[in-house]
């Protein structure tokens, strides 16, 4: 069984999928709506990961709301991209599909870059169900 518990909390959501894209209301009291088209929309910061000879762009949940936020409302990602989330303090990070619209898989990975989890597949139908390593 993998380690409840490790440092840095680096986790990688390895996602599945064609262009993203996600209507989100700019106001809920407004009628308007803004296409976001990709994370980069969002203030994500952008890093290259690569894992097992492939080359990823990580985008970046560092802050409370980016990491609140996720994948969440968003079509999909392309194939060759990732969400990255980091944590400053050693725990054991839960994650679950709350308003996500495709199936991905998660990678736990601790502060060594050694994986010590992984979920494959988790659809947005498992929601509420949490998920960790």
């Amino acid at each position: 069984m993998p380690k409840k518990y490790f440092l840095a909390g680096i986790i990688f959501v390895l996602i599945c999928g064609g262009v993203l894209y996600s209507a989100w209301k700019q106001d809920e009291s407004s009628e308007k709506q803004t296409v976001v088209t990709s994370p980069r929309d969002l203030s994500y910061k952008e890093v290259s990961v690569v894992i097992a000879g492939n080359t990823l762009t990580a985008f970046v949940s560092d802050t409370g709301e980016l990491r609140s936020r996720g994948l969440s409302g968003f079509s999909k990602l392309h194939d060759d991209e990732a969400m990255l989330f980091i944590f400053e303090n050693e725990g054991m990070w839960d994650f679950w599909m709350k308003d996500m619209k495709f199936s991905i898989d998660m990678v736990w990975v601790d502060k060594n870059k050694s994986v010590v989890g992984i979920e494959k597949g988790v659809s947005p139908e498992t929601f509420p169900k949490s998920f960790s390593a």
